[in-house]
């Protein structure tokens, strides 16, 4: 008979969850957890074993995201996201992994984001928690290849529409839709059923994988971030969510020359921050294509099988 188990640290949403799935006819367990606390979590899965039985899927969904910049950042805060988002794994992988070798049956899953691949300015806890997990269930998915009934399954969907995220912006909306977190969980199901190692969704995000790894011309066009719209999809529409204003961001990413602050000081004005703030934010297709076709002219073509650059 299959049984769901539920850990979170909110028992009121855990509850009503748990009544939810009982109502459709499957038996339902709760457990108050904090996935980020080791010894919370190696007390809760004992407690699981003796009253449920043994775990033979494990679904690491858990993540919280902070949303500001490194420097206004909250070092306690910084520290939460890496222990839910990251360590978690390595707690709750060790409570019940063990088991699923001993029975030769058993599925680690982690529900991911397309950010641990290509990350997006205003989420840099986030985006480094996410890049941490992929790394560890890509080490997890190989060491278990000889482990007979054991598999792996990361889960990579672009922006789910759920409130965690709410109010963000993409470049292409109708091109990269916010996912539904219906599909999202339908598509992991199946991913399970067939043990696929890695989903991307929508599919078309396996093109990240191929642009994060381009030969340096093409790299500096940063075409990755293009073809996501990470250039404003770090924009929230809430102020206080933002990681920075527009110009404490800007300013990072181009700051003013020194024959800005040299202009500045000889005409008595400051660098024109909402003039770098709108470049840095936003690159048009024009001006994309003038950058392509520049790096081409640096480019001397193939030579032994690499891409060689001036």
């Amino acid at each position: 008979m299959i049984a769901v188990i539920l850990w979170g640290r909110t028992e009121r949403c855990l509850k009503e969850t748990c009544e939810e799935i009982s109502l459709m006819g499957t038996e339902c367990h709760y457990f108050v957890c904090d996935v980020g606390n080791r010894e919370e979590v190696y007390q809760q899965a004992k407690a699981l074993r003796e009253k449920v039985g043994d775990v033979t899927i494990l679904v690491n969904n858990a993540a919280v995201v902070h949303g500001k910049s490194l420097i206004d950042s909250d070092d306690d805060a910084l520290l939460k996201s890496q222990h839910i988002n990251t360590l978690a794994h390595f707690w709750t992988t060790k409570a019940f992994l063990p088991r699923m070798l001993e029975l030769c049956n058993g599925h680690v899953v982690c529900i991911n984001s397309i950010l641990a691949l290509s990350s997006i300015p205003g989420t840099i806890d986030y985006c480094t928690s996410k890049a941490a997990s992929f790394a560890f269930m890509e080490s997890l998915t190989l060491g278990l290849l000889d482990c007979p009934g054991v598999g792996c399954t990361t889960v990579l969907p672009f922006h789910t529409n759920t409130e965690m995220f709410q109010g963000m912006r993409v470049r292409f909306p109708r091109l990269f839709p916010p996912l539904k977190p219906e599909l999202v969980a339908q598509r992991t199901v199946e991913a399970v059923q067939s043990n696929k190692a890695f989903v991307y969704l929508p599919w078309t995000m396996r093109v990240l994988v191929i642009l994060k790894r381009n030969p340096p011309f093409l790299r500096k066009l940063h075409l990755h971030e293009h073809f996501q719209g990470a250039d404003i999809a770090g924009y929230l529409s809430s102020p206080k969510r933002h990681l920075g204003t527009r110009e404490t961001l800007a300013h990072l990413k181009n700051p003013c020359s020194r024959e800005d602050v040299s202009s500045a000081g000889r005409d008595g004005e400051a660098c024109d921050s909402k003039r770098i703030s709108e470049k840095a934010v936003h690159i048009s297709w024009d001006e994309f294509r003038v950058r392509l076709a520049k790096q081409c002219r640096n480019w001397n073509g193939l030579r032994d099988g690499c891409f060689a650059y001036r």
